[in-house]
């Protein structure tokens, strides 16, 4: 009672579809108004290097746009909201049964920038064209993760983005316990890398440009807490008043709010 759910129906032979958010409502019985099945939809690729020369054996994924990030994207979707295929000796995939709506396709191959298109768009009432993607070398990228007192930092989460993001694909890891990581397929372009961890400061967004390989290093900051006591300079106990943290580094001027407010009653 009082829970919202997503509403979906697929069959085997016809595309899904989706029938809006339902909401529960304790003691109470529902009819829903009927979902549309269509037959769905086919859809071919053709995978290539720079050169124009097929790709075999490339993985390619086509995913409905917007399906929560908390879906396990490693196993088959039973709606039919995620496909995927290698491509085989030409560098073909075929795909049948989408459904219309926009899609995210995400082509993978080891040595390989992971080739982007979204949002693929496919209308009622036709198959969509043909599409060809083509993927260049891949840009390397490596680095280690440590603490700003010197430890390095095992099981940080480095997230690197496509610049401005949603317009390429993007990559997540995790560190070594020894602070190290390696994120590999990154395309040619310009990203963020972001890195968190349990009991540290977020680092401050690294922009990259991926022309070649590249390694970083990052400092995370721990979380510490601070103890004082505020006093005029007559001695007396400061009754009200305001504390602010900034973040420095090596003796420079302030530089960043840490979000560290507190008011002093």
């Amino acid at each position: 009672s009082g829970e919202s759910w997503d509403l979906w129906a697929w069959h085997p032979k016809f595309s899904f579809g989706e029938g809006g958010a339902v909401q529960g409502f304790s003691g109470a019985d529902q009819v829903l108004p009927p979902i549309t099945l269509g037959l769905g939809f086919v859809l071919e690729v053709t995978v290539l290097d720079v050169g124009g020369d097929p790709v075999a054996d490339a993985h390619v994924e086509l995913t409905l746009d917007g399906l929560p990030e908390a879906l396990d994207r490693a196993q088959p979707d039973p709606l039919g909201r995620r496909f995927d295929a290698n491509s085989d000796e030409d560098g073909f995939a075929g795909f049948e049964g989408l459904g219309a709506g926009a899609w995210v396709l995400r082509v993978r191959k080891s040595g390989y920038g992971d080739g982007w298109l979204r949002p693929l768009v496919v209308m009622t009432g036709k198959d969509p064209a043909p599409v060809t993607v083509r993927l260049s070398p891949e840009f390397p990228l490596r680095g280690i993760v440590v603490s700003t007192q010197g430890p390095p930092v095992a099981g940080a989460r480095v997230r690197v983005a496509t610049e401005p993001e949603g317009v390429g694909p993007s990559f997540s890891v995790l560190t070594t316990s020894t602070g190290e990581f390696s994120v590999a397929g990154l395309p040619e372009g310009r990203f963020q890398v972001n890195v968190e961890c349990a009991g540290y400061f977020a680092s401050r967004p690294e922009m990259i440009e991926g022309t070649e390989a590249r390694e970083l290093r990052v400092e995370l900051l721990p979380i510490g807490a601070v103890h004082g006591r505020l006093i005029l300079a007559s001695g007396e106990p400061v009754r009200e008043g305001r504390i602010e943290i900034w973040q420095t580094s090596r003796g420079q001027p302030p530089f960043h709010p840490m979000d560290l407010v507190h008011e002093v009653r």
